[in-house]
């Protein structure tokens, strides 16, 4: 397995972009979503330590419940748990969710 860096991340985020465009809802722009996702794993370095397909598994969950990955926000996170990403929705998630309904 490479060392993951956050370039890499990036890359994998822009060649599997037509992936997550099909069930990113569209009041997300795909761009943002990729932005936050990128300044997650530079700011959370465990995450480079996770497999590609489990970050890229995470971040397309995030798509699929339409919040973003942001710890900042507190919609979600990315959560490394050993070799493997999780995302993990947040309170403010769940209830921007409920909101929605």
């Amino acid at each position: 397995m490479p060392n993951l860096t956050p370039q890499i991340v990036s890359e994998d985020l822009v060649k599997y972009k037509d992936k997550f465009e099909a069930v990113i809802p569209s009041y997300i722009n795909v761009e943002r979503m990729f932005q936050v996702v990128s300044s997650e794993v530079a700011n959370n370095p465990l995450i480079l330590r996770c497999s590609q397909k489990s970050i890229l598994s995470s971040v397309l969950e995030a798509c699929y419940h339409g919040v973003e990955p942001s710890s900042i926000t507190g919609h979600g996170s990315l959560v490394p748990f050993q070799k493997t990403c999780k995302f993990i929705l947040g309170y403010r998630g769940i209830v921007e969710l409920a909101h929605r309904a």
